[in-house]
């Protein structure tokens, strides 16, 4: 599995603002449902945890992206996904950090972790790997 920032891709507007969020038939919770767990600012996750409802495994916060506004650091993965997986841009996504943090608030007591942190998925919390 990868640790380095993610390739640069070309991204939907729905995924530039985070007001307007895409659509999936499961995996994140209902954006009527939200509470304020995180700030509104961009991350990535992958489709193991947008699409498919994976809990987040494995989470690093890398330098942010002067090419992403705001961009938080942090990439989340299910933890079982494979590096060509994480290699194709079709299977990571740009979100709110508060939407990920609604789908699985393990993560939230990290989210002000420095960068270049990483974490595992311990039981119900994390530790840090680095």
């Amino acid at each position: 599995m990868g640790r380095g920032r993610q390739k640069a891709r070309d991204v939907s507007s729905a995924e530039r603002e985070p007001h307007r969020r895409p659509e999936f038939t499961h995996g994140l919770p209902d954006p009527a449902t939200y509470l304020d767990l995180a700030p509104n600012t961009p991350c990535f996750a992958t489709n193991r945890i947008s699409r498919d409802g994976a809990h987040v495994g494995y989470m690093v916060r890398d330098d942010a992206s002067k090419s992403i506004p705001g961009d938080s650091g942090w990439q989340f993965f299910a933890g079982d996904e494979t590096q060509d997986y994480v290699d194709d841009p079709d299977n990571t996504h740009l979100f709110s950090l508060n939407t990920i943090a609604n789908h699985d608030p393990a993560v939230v007591p990290h989210l002000d972790a420095a960068f270049d942190t990483a974490w595992m998925r311990d039981g119900n919390g994390f530790r840090e790997l680095r």
